[in-house]
């Protein structure tokens, strides 16, 4: 069995498990009054993530990013969001990245001090990833590649540069993502806390921890 496949078993066997605890009705079904503040139920929310995460299949460390929104319909939750991994931050030029659009089924745990919400589900991934180098060599005026494999490169006097350059192939795909976050609300509508995520596809496979912002739209009025 492929290791991503295998990763995306057993996250979602996680969700099952982990079903009777977070598939609860909420405490508050109607507008409620907390700390002299009218909220709302059933609100969305929007979370921004950033943190670190492993590329399993090269076995390095990458900077990860994501934004997502959710809402609740009845008493099912949707996630939709966007997330990225890379070797560098998502504001720094990476050769090897990974893009993730995706749209995800969740549940949620919510009280007046936490929330807590595991989601997964498909995911549109596209980006780049490492597929061999070569050293860059001059010949007839033109420069062509040579691989590391070329008998002894490195006394190469037509070779450019003596430092291999990076190929990395770009590639799109369906892929599966998942993500557990906990939350500690500062006040009801906003709080921070912490995730761990997978992100896994036939290129590209992620584990990862994120610190979490959370912002709620609950907020109504408040109460004078």
């Amino acid at each position: 069995m492929p290791k991503y496949l295998f990763i995306s078993l057993c996250v979602i066997l996680f969700m099952i498990i982990s079903y009777q605890s977070f598939s609860q009705e909420d405490k508050y079904t109607e507008d409620f009054i907390y700390n002299n503040k009218l909220y709302k139920t059933g609100s969305w929310w929007i979370t921004g993530n950033a943190g670190l995460g492993y590329f399993t299949k090269m076995k390095v460390r990458q900077k990860n990013f994501a934004v997502g929104i959710t809402g609740r319909y009845q008493k099912h939750y949707l996630s939709f969001g966007y997330h990225f991994s890379g070797n560098n931050s998502i504001i720094r030029k990476s050769g090897q990245r990974l893009n993730d659009i995706y749209l995800g089924y969740g549940l949620r745990h919510e009280t007046l001090k936490h929330n807590v919400y595991v989601f997964a589900g498909p995911s549109y991934a596209f980006g780049y990833v490492f597929d061999h180098f070569y050293f860059p060599k001059r010949s007839k005026g033109l420069i062509h590649k040579t691989s590391i494999d070329s008998p002894n490169p490195f006394n190469d006097s037509e070779l450019v540069a003596k430092k291999p350059i990076n190929y990395y192939k770009g590639f799109r795909t369906i892929g599966f993502y998942g993500k557990l976050e906990y939350v500690q609300k500062i006040f009801y509508d906003i709080g921070i806390g912490a995730a761990v995520y997978t992100s896994v596809n036939k290129y590209y496979q992620v584990v990862g921890l994120q610190v979490t912002v959370y912002f709620s739209t609950a907020f109504i009025a408040e109460i004078k």
